[in-house]
């Protein structure tokens, strides 16, 4: 985790990923990035490529107290490195332990696992998944990164499946001719999907249509990726492995963390690349640096707005689980994006 499916007619079965893109960071700010639903949103688009599965953690610390329901109480609490990583708003767990594993015994699991942020019990550490992928939108023909709950990508996955004669290589292939979708947020706790228009499968006029890439689209692709030297490069939409690699605890602050990671004198959790590339010492990974600074006040914004927001089911997934057999638990459910 986090894991590029090749399948969107089972987006269970996963293929692993490398946990950092060699793409060039183009700066691009998280407005022109990621596409937010609220609640009664609407969209229209086109996909491009694949999704990608991930786990997020949040900003909110389990300390062990409950509220009148019996759900955990979440406590505030800033990450110990939100500084240095110029206030990003989330964590990508390092530990790929499906959740199912992980509430059949999760004192076993908090103890064995090598993620900084399970360690620390910020919200997230249950394992609930996330998927992600490129969208044109339309009417304005811009692609945008959409993050949607297991629900939602298994209504996804029966239309494809459904429709894979029509689509054999998928919604997101770039050389064909695909479907359209609409995404509503319904309510906080509710979404729909379905095709563009909604008509039965087997009308006679459903394949007319099924729509290519357009010449606005490979333009809109072409703001993403302007060094593009290949169509491959131009056509894979926003860097879904740079946007969702993992975020490793530099070893800096695991020394300073060390009684509360239950970590003895010199040892470590796994570290970054960068630290085993570079060795350990105070560093900070050369990506994190080129972050445009102008997206620094809008995070801290962004964080301050998350967490003030109740702790609510805004999947909508209380106590079910997902197809792929993980749990869901509504306490560790949010939608905001990353970076």
């Amino acid at each position: 985790m986090p894991k590029m499916s090749q399948d969107w007619t089972n987006y269970q079965k996963r293929s692993g990923v490398g946990d950092r893109s060699k793409a060039k960071n183009n700066n691009m700010k998280t407005e022109d990035v990621f596409l937010r639903l609220k609640e009664g949103d609407t969209i229209r688009g086109r996909l491009i490529g694949y999704p990608i599965d991930f786990i997020a953690h949040w900003p909110r610390i389990d300390e062990g107290e409950r509220d009148g329901n019996n759900n955990i109480a979440w406590k505030n609490s800033p990450f110990p490195d939100e500084k240095e990583r110029n206030f990003k708003p989330t964590r990508i767990c390092t530990d790929d332990t499906p959740a199912r594993e992980r509430y059949q015994d999760i004192d076993g699991y908090l103890e064995r696992t090598k993620c900084p942020w399970c360690k620390l019990k910020f919200q997230g550490y249950h394992g609930n998944l996330r998927h992600a992928f490129n969208i044109i939108t339309r009417p304005d023909n811009a692609c945008k990164v959409l993050e949607v709950p297991p629900t939602v990508m298994g209504e996804l996955s029966q239309i494809c499946r459904d429709a894979v004669a029509l689509m054999p290589n998928g919604p997101g292939d770039v050389s064909g001719k695909v479907f359209e979708f609409v995404f509503s947020r319904v309510q906080d706790n509710k979404w729909s999907i379905q095709r563009y228009p909604n008509l039965d499968i087997t009308d006679d006029n459903i394949s007319s249509y099924l729509v290519e890439l357009t010449d606005e689209d490979k333009r809109a692709l072409k703001v993403i990726n302007p060094d593009a030297n290949t169509e491959e490069d131009l056509l894979r939409g926003h860097d879904l492995e740079r946007w969702y690699r993992k975020d490793y605890l530099s070893a800096k602050w695991q020394t300073k963390l060390a009684s509360k990671l239950g970590l003895k004198p010199g040892e470590y959790l796994e570290l970054s690349p960068y630290e085993k590339s570079h060795g350990v010492g105070d560093v900070v990974e050369e990506f994190e640096a080129e972050v445009d600074e102008m997206n620094e006040m809008e995070d801290i914004q962004e964080v301050e707005e998350n967490n003030d927001a109740k702790s609510e089911d805004e999947w909508g997934s209380l106590d079910e689980e997902d197809s792929s057999g993980e749990v869901s638990d509504s306490s560790d459910e949010d939608d905001s994006p990353l970076w």
